[in-house]
């Protein structure tokens, strides 16, 4: 039989994106990773409730809730750009926000964190890894708004209890604005 090829990926057709009638994509991998409905397949419930969390996180930081932080990562090692593991748990990461990220007469660092492009991959049953990139918008009485920090994230996550949770969190800094409104301490001066 002949293959009626549509062309982009996610379409049916030949070549390394191509997808079959239900969707599933090359070696029986669904359109958005994971084998359809196999082990370790992401609903599009998963995908929404996994996302969500990108969102607490931003929403917590940006009220300067940082026991809500730490609720979020409590079951979660949290590393830097190098590996190094920076807090593990609620209590530390609780401590670690509370030493590093600077709050205002308000209570709350001024900021805006903005996550995007957002990817969730399946990583077996009940667990996937989760890319995304971050941009954090400050302004504050001393300061116009900009941004002052861009970077990524790189989680996993894992099903605990029945909910997703955070169980790594590394961020990746890679561009530097004005950040002596936003940290207590210049990363710059840390070599990284």
């Amino acid at each position: 039989m002949a293959s009626q090829g549509r062309g982009a990926a996610g379409h049916q057709g030949s070549g390394p994106h191509a997808t079959g009638p239900d969707g599933a994509g090359p070696h029986g991998a669904g359109p958005h990773g994971g084998a359809g409905g196999g082990p370790g397949a992401l609903t599009a419930e998963d995908r929404s409730l996994i996302a969500e969390l990108l969102a607490r996180y931003a929403e917590a930081i940006d009220a300067g809730d940082f026991d809500a932080v730490g609720d979020l990562l409590a079951d979660a090692t949290v590393r830097d750009q190098h590996g190094n593991v920076v807090a593990r748990g609620r209590d530390e990461v609780v401590a670690l926000y509370s030493a590093t990220t600077r709050r205002h007469h308000d209570g709350t660092p001024c900021t805006a964190h903005v996550i995007t492009n957002v990817i969730v991959e399946p990583r077996g049953p009940g667990a996937a890894e989760v890319r995304s990139r971050f941009t954090v918008l400050q302004a504050t009485d001393s300061l116009p708004l900009q941004p002052v920090v861009v970077g990524r994230y790189r989680d996993r996550v894992e099903r605990i209890g029945g909910a997703w949770r955070f169980v790594e969190r590394t961020m990746v800094p890679e561009r530097w604005g004005e950040v002596g409104e936003h940290l207590h301490f210049d990363p710059r001066d840390l070599g990284g």
